[in-house]
């Protein structure tokens, strides 16, 4: 079963986390960029459920059964160009796991 790990990086400890789960579970890794970069403006767009303009990926979901989806929170809403992502691509058939991280603590 391969596995696919999509990630958006809003700061370096994120990175690093997704690289050290990559290397453990032997997974591929893919990240979201955001078309317009705003760390202020995604605060804003996040608590008001609003998405963000983001690159298309070039993966082929068919190829992976499990797929590992890994961003920060903001407050108790996910990061715009994660929301973005999980309404424009499906996940049917597809073992998904959801890691958040905030501030203050990992929600697993």
């Amino acid at each position: 079963m391969k596995t696919l790990i999509i990630y958006f990086p809003s700061n370096k400890k994120i990175e690093m986390l997704v690289n050290l789960l990559s290397s453990t579970l032997k997974a591929d890794c893919v990240k979201i960029e955001e078309v317009v970069k705003s760390k202020f403006f995604n605060r804003i767009k996040s608590k008001l459920g609003w998405g963000s303009s983001i690159y298309p990926l070039n993966v082929n979901f068919l190829d992976y059964d499990n797929i590992i989806l890994v961003t920060q929170t903001f407050g108790k809403h996910i990061s715009p160009a994660m929301y973005t992502f999980i309404r424009e691509y499906s996940f049917n058939n597809k073992n998904l796991g959801l890691w958040l991280f905030s501030r203050a603590f990992i929600i697993q």
